[in-house]
């Protein structure tokens, strides 16, 4: 239906004012740009219109290390192999004003042993590493991630973050306007990491799906993700004495997260379980300073292990929130508020079996890349014809 409806939105701006400049983009590419696999729910923020402000890498299986930090009018384009990327992908500090990898499958191998609570030893890797410096403006625009169409599933792996990212802070933390912005679209995850902790090891295996401990970031956008992870799956609390972004606010619609069950390779049983789905808030000092950012929850469906064990309600850490089950939808109210205005979680989740056809088998994986600034641009033309949001 959103399809039918994306064609027919664009056969009617067909002979709109300032269609026509846009209309070749949709042919230019070797992709589909109206294939259901990139109808996303937020468009691409920005691709430039020159070729050469879009650095294309091809991504070797093994993983890379980007050095080329690049400059604030230039993307850059990670390209997938056309097969399973093994290794991390590691881009630190740049200056680009955009970083995007559409259509990735991955089947990590591990880099480190990490000793577990049953005794023996684990591999793990962290698999992206993403982070801007502070020394640009970008023309007053935020810089940005865009994942999409992702394949995920860890089976040689059992530990590490799918993706750290962040803008490095000023010395105040102020620096709001070079804060990243993230977009995560229809990406699955089958079999994700566990986590847990290891003395002396700076929490390495404290496994996230996402998290920010690269600096500042701005508003996330999820959309058409099926997640299976252990630990912590959204890891989007603010530590002091950092403050939160004064204007963004999370977006999550269609999202599914699965928790995983005991792995006795790991875990001793019973207390193997996901630790949060969501971990926005640890002490209600920082509740009531207002040191958060609002998450807007819009069908976000929880779905229980698979053995039973755990309780839902307790996949959360949101310390001065009053959890409620009503029916299939689970709510959080703010019990103690202080100062803050907004609330934290805005929406319910949904306790009701999820719907099929989240991140579909045919609309992720490498065979879903996007190779060219061409395509790129055909995408965002297509959907800014149609109507979607820019961000």
């Amino acid at each position: 239906m959103r399809l039918e409806l994306t064609r027919r939105r664009l056969l009617q701006a067909a002979g709109t004012i300032g269609t026509a400049a846009m209309l070749p983009r949709l042919a230019e590419a070797a992709i589909d740009p109206l294939d259901p696999a990139y109808d996303y729910e937020w468009t691409l923020p920005w691709v430039p219109d020159d070729d050469a402000n879009v650095t294309v890498v091809q991504v070797p299986p093994e993983g890379i290390t980007i050095t080329n930090v690049g400059s604030p009018e230039k993307l850059l384009l990670l390209v997938a192999p056309q097969e399973a990327i093994t290794g991390s992908i590691r881009a630190r500090f740049l200056r680009y004003r955009g970083v995007v990898l559409i259509g990735a499958t991955f089947r990590p191998t591990g880099a480190a042993m990490q000793p577990t609570p049953v005794g023996n030893s684990v591999p793990g890797r962290n698999i992206l590493q993403i982070s801007f410096d502070n020394r640009d403006s970008w023309e007053s625009k935020l810089p940005f991630i865009f994942l999409g169409n992702i394949d995920f599933r860890a089976s040689e792996t059992k530990w590490g973050d799918f993706l750290r990212y962040g803008t490095k802070r000023s010395a105040d933390g102020f620096n709001h306007k070079q804060w990243a912005r993230l977009l995560l679209q229809k990406i699955r995850v089958s079999n994700g990491h566990y986590g847990w902790s290891v003395a002396n090891n700076d929490n390495v295996t404290h496994s996230d799906f996402i998290q920010a401990p690269f600096g500042g970031i701005s508003g996330i956008r999820v959309y058409d993700c099926d997640i299976a992870w252990s630990y912590q799956t959204f890891f989007t609390r603010i530590q002091a004495p950092w403050l939160a972004h004064p204007t963004a606010v999370h977006k999550f619609r269609r999202v599914v997260t699965r928790h995983m069950s005991d792995d006795p390779e790991i875990t001793i049983p019973g207390r193997g379980r996901t630790r949060y789905v969501l971990n926005a808030m640890r002490y209600v000092e920082d509740l009531e300073a207002g040191r958060y950012q609002t998450h807007r929850i819009n069908d976000w469906f929880i779905v229980p292990q698979p053995d039973g064990n755990g309780d839902i309600v307790n996949g959360f850490q949101l310390v001065g929130l009053t959890p409620s089950v009503v029916g299939d939808r689970l709510r959080f109210e703010h019990s103690s508020r202080g100062d803050a205005l907004l609330p934290l979680v805005d929406g319910s989740f949904r306790l009701d079996p999820p719907p099929d056809d989240v991140a579909p088998a045919d609309q992720i994986g490498w065979q879903r890349r996007v190779a060219t600034a061409a395509e790129l641009r055909s995408i965002r033309a297509a959907q800014l014809l149609a109507g979607v949001a820019n961000f």
